[in-house]
């Protein structure tokens, strides 16, 4: 009988207890640093045994698309209580994603491409770890901080397609092409 990481069923029927009122202000403390004016911040539920690994090496994902891997965090009792009773698959970890706010255009910007993908779980993109602000620890209450994270990452540029970007040779002119051989005259007429 294999035993499963994850519960198969969402867990409607198990009711945290409340957390009083004394509690979610010192939780609210311990988080300070997630909740800054200068950043945008996201939260990803995950297990405890996958944490550290995502602090080292990146939080990974089938799509390039914040919205289907985190959700936004917010420091209202009601944004404390949904981190302490996380509603994807019971999370106990809670991947703290920080983006700078006002200097990433375009979602692309913060996602990476995978191009070591060695598992059968298409992992195709990942946020690399200058993102990752730490975790925080549902059963402690505690948020673990990942010495990776960067306070002013380099945001790579983010150019649009246009029209022009589209068409690479509109005049239709002689493309050179550089062989390793001299088999061939190397020029090729599009």
């Amino acid at each position: 009988m294999s035993k499963e990481k994850y519960p198969t069923q969402p867990l409607k029927n198990i009711k945290q207890p409340e957390s009083s009122h004394n509690e979610l202000e010192n939780f609210r403390n311990e988080l300070k640093p997630i909740f800054n004016e200068r950043f945008i911040t996201y939260g990803h539920g995950t297990q405890p045994e996958f944490a550290e690994n995502i602090l080292k090496e990146g939080l990974y994902a089938k799509q390039d698309n914040i919205l289907t891997t985190a959700i936004g965090l917010d420091n209202t009792e009601e944004g404390l209580r949904e981190i302490l009773n996380w509603k994807h698959l019971g999370a106990k970890a809670i991947i703290v994603l920080m983006f700078p706010a006002g200097k990433i255009t375009n979602e692309k910007q913060i996602w990476e491409e995978n191009k070591n993908i060695s598992s059968s779980y298409d992992n195709s993109y990942f946020i690399p770890t200058k993102f990752i602000k730490g975790y925080i620890d549902v059963d402690s209450k505690k948020l673990i901080l990942n010495d990776k994270f960067e306070e002013n990452p380099i945001i790579k540029e983010f150019k649009p397609l246009t029209q022009d970007s589209l068409s690479t040779n509109k005049k239709r002119e002689k493309i050179e092409i550089v062989t390793l051989d001299d088999s061939d005259s190397g020029v090729v007429v599009f």
